[in-house]
């Protein structure tokens, strides 16, 4: 669920702006077989950066940056934007280059400001309890919100499809059965990142020894429509 306020609907197809994956060309079906979030009636596969965001939804269409984060909300991403903060000073001579200090203050006269010291982003969530200290958007592992992908096109008439189990506030991701090969994916886009955690294989109440594959995605996209 999203949040409008405005209920604006510019391609009048009964699906707000805000949640609209084409909301210039009217699409009610929502159709997105590539799961790229952008829907099939408006995607063009056009991707010159290669960083899942289509070009004419990317704030840097020639540097990649899947987060598309935009600390200034200027509509240019911070990775091609020379002032990603709007303060007044260069990134490259910047102690806080994605939260605004122009007094650059640095009581401690470290590599970092004091408005960012002990947290980068300015999220006021501290740094060493943050998942991801470069997004001010982005700070706890969530997977609450996310989509499906289907890699086995011609399943077993007898096995059943995956069913994924979101508990502890989208931390913990369950899959449930012994199903065809498919994958969750998360709504969050990360550049970089460090992974922490632990992968439980095996269920006794629906144990069945195969030959199966399990794993761990850190990166998915389909640039070209299917």
């Amino acid at each position: 669920m999203v949040p409008d306020t405005s209920q604006t609907d510019l391609d009048r197809d009964g699906v707000g702006d805000l949640c609209d994956n084409c909301p210039n060309v009217n699409n009610t079906d929502q159709n997105d077989t590539d799961v790229d979030g952008v829907g099939d009636v408006c995607d063009t596969g056009n991707d010159q950066d290669a960083d899942g965001i289509q070009d004419d939804r990317d704030n840097c269409p020639s540097v990649a940056n899947s987060n598309q984060h935009d600390a200034d909300a200027d509509g240019i991403g911070d990775l091609c934007d020379r002032d990603a903060d709007n303060d007044g000073i260069l990134n490259e001579n910047d102690n806080c280059w994605i939260v605004p200090n122009p007094n650059q203050k640095n009581k401690d006269n470290d590599s970092r400001g004091d408005a960012c010291d002990n947290d980068n982003d300015g999220d006021n969530v501290p740094d060493i309890y943050d998942n991801s200290d470069n997004n001010s958007k982005i700070f706890v592992t969530d997977f609450s919100v996310n989509e499906h992908v289907a890699f086995d096109i011609k399943p077993k008439t007898n096995e059943r499809k995956a069913v994924w189990i979101i508990t502890d506030s989208g931390k913990e991701v369950r899959e449930v059965y012994n199903s065809p090969a498919s994958c969750m994916l998360g709504e969050h886009r990360l550049n970089g990142f460090d992974f922490e955690g632990t992968f439980f294989v095996g269920d006794p109440v629906d144990f069945v020894v195969d030959y199966d594959f399990v794993g761990i995605v850190f990166a998915f996209q389909v640039s070209m429509p299917i």
